[in-house]
């Protein structure tokens, strides 16, 4: 454990010498390959105990099928290497001596890791169920898939949250109903947190201790923050509003991190404002919840496979977010995206360093200082919105000879270094994109 706690030391002392300040999240691939279709998308994702990924698309997908019914609603289970498990494809979940069939008239509505380690997921079936309670939680065994606790809950629900002491709080999707806490166990009920909420809700989460709620009310807008000095024992009011301007429709805490990251929205809606500066859609923030400042974004890739927008807006809806249990990967769902509806995202060392996290009137690219320079000079820009970002030096012929920012940036302020030593001596140029802005100047590296 010393041994290793020194390595680590040095690599970040290193790290920190060289200009590397953080690590940053870095596209890896659709997950779990652009061949599978997920329907409509997808609405609820988790990571389990044991680090298999739990993808739960919204409704039915041709991916598996039943003679008779077609392609069918289930919830799919891979490995983090994106191979599929043995437990995939549940279809029927039991609970004791209750059986529930997703397939035939159901759909999935969210999915969360509970404190144990086991996956509860929610859904809404038509037929069957508990009769006018057509809104269920299970929670399932993540080695076996079998249920292990059951509720039926009036009305369509959103992706529960946990506290560290398993306690679960749901919300309905439509506005005026109750926030509810919910013993992790067995899902006894605990009462209500809060009587009625106000807006549109696809999620909830809450801190570990249970002392703060984040309601997630994105017909709204904002968040909703709800405080108890007591956590579960209450009462809660409310305390705070928080990213105004953002339709959020998936929430999750990082545990490596401590950060606390939520949707901004699509790139439009029909019913509700597009997001709002500095936000920018399809994105999701990283927020210190003790100072509310803005830490870390992941954007969803568009480039990663072709979405074709019949209107602005029928763009990808982001309603899913879950980390490995390393918090080092992060896997990112949206609805309204029938293939390739999850990405995977990695923390990298990235040389970019911020110089602050203000957001800036407009997008700059500095004129590198020194000038001219042998062998290294260092180059600031800033970024009014966050997005995914690149920095890349030419020669005179036009071909790239380094790549010195490539990655997921949030709005601010950002310096970064071009090592020249290994170059020739000559005029180069360098050039920033981001969000379809292209900036570029000129340098001189002189021997």
């Amino acid at each position: 454990m010393k041994k290793a706690f020194t390595v680590a030391l040095i690599l970040t002392i290193c790290c920190s010498m060289a200009g590397i300040a953080a690590t940053k999240w870095q596209f890896v691939k659709v997950f779990p390959d652009t061949t599978i279709s997920w329907g409509v998308g997808v609405h609820g994702i988790a990571v389990d105990k044991a680090g298999k990924i739990w993808i739960c698309p919204f409704g039915r997908t041709n991916n598996d099928s039943i003679p008779g019914v077609g392609g069918v609603v289930a919830v799919y289970i891979y490995n983090a290497d994106g191979t599929e498990t043995p437990l995939s494809r549940i279809k029927l979940i039991t609970t004791g001596t209750r059986k529930d069939t997703l397939y035939s008239s159901g759909s999935i509505r969210g999915a969360r890791t509970d404190a144990d380690g086991n996956v509860v997921v929610d859904g809404y079936m038509n037929t069957g169920g508990d009769g006018a309670s057509k809104g269920h939680m299970w929670k399932l065994n993540y080695q076996t898939g079998v249920g292990m606790a059951h509720v039926g809950i009036t009305g369509s629900q959103g992706a529960p949250a946990f506290t560290s002491a398993n306690e679960m709080f749901t919300t309905n999707v439509a506005p005026g109903n109750p926030v509810r806490i919910w013993a992790g166990s067995d899902f006894s009920t605990l009462g209500n947190a809060v009587d009625a909420v106000s807006g549109y809700a696809r999620t909830i989460e809450v801190s570990k201790d249970g002392n703060d709620i984040y309601q997630c009310g994105y017909s709204l807008g904002l968040m909703y923050k709800y405080h108890s000095d007591n956590g579960t024992l209450g009462p809660y009011a409310l305390k705070d509003s928080l990213a105004i301007g953002c339709e959020v429709e998936s929430i999750g805490w990082n545990t490596k991190d401590g950060y606390l990251y939520f949707s901004s929205g699509p790139i439009d809606t029909i019913d509700y404002s597009p997001v709002k500066a500095p936000w920018t859609h399809t994105t999701w923030y990283a927020m210190d919840a003790a100072t509310k400042a803005i830490k870390d974004s992941i954007s969803w890739n568009w480039g990663a496979y072709p979405y074709n927008l019949t209107t602005v807006d029928q763009g990808p809806r982001p309603r899913g977010i879950a980390f490995s249990n390393s918090g080092d990967t992060a896997y990112v769902a949206c609805y309204n995206h029938g293939k390739a509806a999850v990405q995977m995202f990695k923390r990298t060392l990235t040389s970019v360093e911020p110089i602050n996290d203000n957001v800036p009137s407009n997008y700059t690219l500095s004129q590198n200082y020194p000038n001219p320079f042998n062998p290294s000079t260092e180059i600031q820009f800033t970024l009014n919105k966050g997005g995914f970002t690149t920095l890349k030096v030419y020669d005179m012929l036009g071909k790239e000879v380094a790549t010195l920012v490539n990655e997921n940036l949030a709005p601010g302020t950002f310096k970064t270094k071009f090592d020249a030593a290994r170059y020739a001596s000559g005029m180069y140029v360098y050039t920033l994109t981001s969000n379809g802005v292209r900036l570029t100047n000129k340098m001189l590296l002189m021997k």
